[in-house]
């Protein structure tokens, strides 16, 4: 207890917090004392949205780890999941899903949140086959309007299937996952780039 007392207490500058974050997570691989002080940190309101030396994110870090049979990392998962978002003021920066900085359904104008966020998406490459889905672009569908652009372009014989606002090709509609189910699926669902990361937009 005093030795933690003397680690939490010590004066450091600004964003520096976050390095010694990551720096917990990485150690923590090696020495699961380091994923109790990581807990303590997102406990005292350390940002859980920041990223590794390297540029990985620290919850798909944390996802790999606990996929691992880490039983350390998964019990640091739940804190990291719970406070996702907390880091902002949601009354100041209200949080949206598509990049337009709205949360309804483009075409129906259905607000998202009562309906199920739906996309247009195609499939990250796993070398033998066919991998995750993820997003092709930044624009949700209530899941009627998707299903419905869907269906009107399969009976067109279309080759391949479009993001009926940017025309971005897609392999298939699907609806968000449930972060609370699946947060990996979740994770790569919105992981436009393939890169490991969220885009905040």
């Amino acid at each position: 207890p005093t030795s933690r007392r003397r680690l939490l207490d010590v004066q450091v500058e600004p964003g520096v917090e976050d390095a010694m974050l990551a720096r917990a997570l990485e150690r923590g691989m090696e020495d699961e004392r380091w994923l109790k002080v990581a807990r303590v940190m997102v406990h005292l309101g350390a940002d859980v949205t920041g990223a590794t030396s390297g540029g990985r994110s620290l919850l798909l870090l944390a996802l790999e780890q606990a996929d691992r049979g880490h039983s350390g990392f998964r019990e640091l998962l739940a804190s990291l999941l719970e406070k996702l978002g907390d880091d902002i003021d949601q009354w100041e920066q209200p949080t949206f899903l598509v990049e337009e900085n709205t949360a309804e359904c483009p075409i129906c104008m259905e607000v998202l949140w009562t309906s199920t966020p739906t996309a247009f998406v195609s499939f990250a490459d796993s070398g033998g086959g066919e991998g995750n889905p993820h997003l092709i672009c930044g624009h949700f569908f209530c899941f009627d309007c998707a299903s419905q652009q869907y269906m009107k372009q399969q009976s067109q014989n279309n080759a391949e299937f479009q993001c009926p606002i940017c025309r971005a090709p897609a392999r298939e509609v699907m609806p968000l996952p449930d972060i609370t189910v699946n947060p990996r699926l979740w994770f790569q669902f919105l992981d436009l780039q393939g890169q490991g990361r969220i885009e905040k937009n």
